[in-house]
């Protein structure tokens, strides 16, 4: 796992973390459904900066820590204060007391004549009058069926509201001019009627152990008041401060995060001798089909080393007899480069399961936010090994010949590795695909497009 955050961006680790490794499981096992939301919102935390800053879990730990980040649900904070909430969204939530404030209010009724109806081909819409009193016997069995569930969706919801309150719960509310009949339907004509079932005397209080557990009670007069008076200082002076006039200034914008290839400067670029695959159509079907040749190698390369020793032979001539276009001695031939990459001995530690493949890097170099991807890395104790696949063909022979394009590139690569690995030996090498060819760059080739 710690080799893992040292490499991958922090939202990739924690979904890792959370998900292969059942993170998020064992969390909520522990803690309870309530772990589910701060969780999702951790993982949102990560992916947001990632999108606005270099990928590093140095970056964004330290962004939490500065920015004091919290997440947590705010529904069920422990510190004191009135919560206002619906019955539905204070579902899995209590609290030591609880009001209903307006319970004596009618329910509205539906209106629309649209019913929902089962037939033996499957659910049908019908329309039926609006006024109850034209319903024929079909509407009104739909009628009554959809008021009923309404009723036990109403009763159910105050179950819920009731069953909040862990040490007290009040429910009020005011006289209005509803009939009798439709009072004792709201949450107070239920909870009254279920009450005074409880006990004969109940206007005193159904007591327990001396103490009273429910009560009745009518509170006021019911006279309205148009308006609150509050204590009023005229000696006190309100002014607003000098800032309250001045318009809020937006945060400065993030930098955009740059590819390490986007570092190169122009009058190096030019000279780049890679292939667009926008000129495809412009260049011969045999330097398309060379272009071609180098991402199989890249991609095996890639995920073979994963693999027993034994079986990847097997695995990449099965993944080249899926390639279009490719002919059988086409598919030998890269078969073939391929495995004398990974057999040589030369090349046996950039391939161990030490390795680690499609590594993303990130950092800051002159200002400037960076982050890519190595192809291969390797880390000991006192060295570092930067590898990238190249595919030119021919490629050079001596790392003299080069092109300027990829030396810039890979100094970018070794400064964001100084910056990750410090006090350690930084290298840096390009595997040509086509030879296949390991070429160690010396820094004296590297340095002069050094960024740091």
């Amino acid at each position: 796992a710690l080799r893992r955050a040292d490499f991958e961006p922090p939202f990739d680790f924690y979904q890792w973390a959370l998900g292969a490794m059942r993170g998020r499981a064992r969390m909520i096992s522990a803690m309870g459904e309530a772990a589910r939301d701060p969780l999702d919102a951790f993982m949102s935390l990560a992916l947001a900066y990632s999108d606005d800053n270099a990928p590093s879990m140095q970056g964004f730990l330290g962004w939490v820590e500065r920015d004091q980040v919290e997440i947590k649900r705010q529904l069920e904070e422990g510190a004191s204060g009135v919560r206002i909430m619906t019955t539905h969204a204070a579902k899995g939530l209590q609290a030591p007391v609880v009001f209903l404030p307006q319970t004596t209010r009618g329910e509205a009724t539906y209106k629309l004549g649209l019913f929902w109806t089962d037939t033996a081909q499957g659910v049908a819409p019908l329309l039926g009058p609006t006024r109850k009193a034209v319903d024929p016997a079909a509407i009104r069995a739909l009628r009554e069926a959809r008021t009923q569930r309404q009723e036990e969706e109403r009763r159910r919801l105050l179950y819920v509201a009731m069953t909040r309150a862990e040490d007290r719960l009040y429910v009020c509310g005011w006289e209005t001019n509803l009939k009798a009949e439709k009072m004792a339907l709201t949450w107070h004509g239920l909870v009254e009627a279920g009450m005074r079932s409880l006990d004969d005397h109940v206007e005193e209080g159904v007591y327990f152990s001396e103490a009273p557990m429910l009560v009745l009670d009518d509170q006021g007069d019911g006279a309205s008041v148009d308006a609150v008076e509050t204590d009023s200082n005229p000696d006190i002076e309100h002014t607003l401060p000098g800032w309250w006039q001045q318009p809020f200034a937006a945060p400065p914008r993030a930098p955009e995060i740059k590819a390490p290839s986007k570092l190169v400067p122009e009058a190096v670029a030019d000279m780049s001798p890679v292939l667009s695959p926008l000129e495809w159509g412009q260049k011969s079907e045999r330097t398309a089909t060379r272009f071609g040749r180098g991402l199989m190698i890249h991609s095996l390369l890639e995920r073979l080393p994963a693999l027993p020793r034994e079986a990847r032979s097997e695995a990449a001539t099965r993944y080249l007899a899926r390639a279009d276009g490719v002919t059988a001695a086409e598919q030998h031939d890269i078969l073939s480069a391929v495995m004398r990459v990974l057999e040589d001995p030369e090349f046996a530690n950039i391939f161990d399961e030490n390795a680690l493949a499609e590594t993303p890097i990130a950092g800051t170099l002159a200002g400037q936010p960076v982050a890519g991807i190595i192809d291969r890395l390797l880390v000991t104790d006192g060295e570092v090994l930067i590898v990238d696949y190249k595919s030119n063909r021919p490629p050079p022979t001596t790392a003299e010949a080069t092109p300027v394009p990829y030396l810039a590139q890979m100094a970018v690569y070794r400064d964001l590795a100084a910056q990750a690995f410090p006090g350690r030996t930084i290298k840096a090498a390009l595997l040509w695909t086509e030879a296949p060819r390991l070429v160690i760059l010396p820094d004296s080739l590297i340095m002069p497009h050094s960024l740091a």
